[in-house]
């Protein structure tokens, strides 16, 4: 039922047409369930992070990959229960990190030693390293160490606040600075 609600909302924003002057509700139709779906999740992420539309406009950045996944697995997915905000919001922070470290495309295995879960799951609580709160619904650990993460951590990493209680990436191949975006992870240890 939260699905169909989700449903109703997305279809009451995005394909109400008004012929009254002055109507707030935006007038546009895509195509496809899928991208107003798309275009759903995409405004839940820049409404909280709306540094992140100059790299969504590029279909080869991770960011928008993430958006990409999300949406896929948000029109094919009987379960809704997980489909609230916030677990957008963790789940694109999640991919971001993934495909910002390894060099996975469709089809191809990824540079990390364990994988397990990434991208396959629609549950971020089944991804190798993530720990979730007991009711399985916030990430509050991360441990990646010597997992042969490669490139820069994504400053999306934020979005885990403020249920993140430890991130651990040591011994891998990162490189470049920490994001200044990784201070509104206030509860870390």
């Amino acid at each position: 039922l939260f699905l169909y609600g989700i449903i109703i909302f997305i279809m009451i924003t995005y394909f109400a047409k008004s012929d009254s002057p002055g109507s707030v509700i935006p007038t546009m139709s895509p195509t496809t369930w899928q991208e107003g779906i798309e275009e759903s999740v995409y405004n839940i992420i820049i409404e909280r992070f709306p540094q992140a539309t100059t790299v969504l406009s590029s279909e080869a950045s991770p960011q928008y990959q993430a958006i990409e996944w999300l949406s896929e697995k948000l029109v094919n997915d009987d379960s809704s229960s997980w489909y609230t905000e916030e677990r957008i919001l963790q789940q694109f922070a999640l991919l971001t990190l993934f495909l910002s470290t390894t060099t996975r495309t469709p089809g191809s295995s990824s540079l990390w030693l364990d994988d397990t879960g990434w991208m396959d799951s629609i549950d971020e609580c089944e991804w190798q390293g993530v720990t979730c709160s007991n009711d399985k619904t916030m990430v509050v650990e991360l441990d990646l160490k010597n997992n042969n993460l490669v490139g820069s951590l994504p400053s999306e990493i934020s979005l885990l606040s403020p249920s993140l209680l430890s991130l651990t990436i040591s011994d891998n191949s990162l490189e470049g600075s920490i994001p200044v975006e990784v201070q509104k992870l206030t509860k870390l240890t």
